[in-house]
């Protein structure tokens, strides 16, 4: 088999062998669970920072704050990109 470039999950392999996706689905469910939950954790104990800093105390609690949202943001918009939170067409 090739490999196109891509790492090779034993998780697709076993599905693959095995003839069902359970496995591989709730290992994707959990990784996603998982990457969504801890980005919104850290996105949220940054929110009581001002978006708008009136000082230059602020300035640093104020882009960690925006930063943490927009890593939240890309990673959930990046996943929906490629197909993970909608459904993906198949291509032979």
């Amino acid at each position: 088999m090739r490999d196109h470039g891509y790492t090779r999950d034993p998780a697709a392999e076993k599905a693959l062998e095995s003839g069902t996706p359970d496995a591989l689905i709730k290992l994707l469910s959990e990784d996603l669970t998982h990457g969504i939950t801890a980005r919104l954790q850290h996105a949220l104990s940054k929110k009581a920072a001002t978006k708008e800093p009136a000082t230059q105390a602020d300035v640093q609690p104020a882009r960690e704050r925006v930063n943490a949202e927009l890593e939240f943001i890309g990673y959930v918009e990046l996943r929906i990109q490629y197909g993970v939170l909608r459904g993906m067409t198949c291509r032979p």
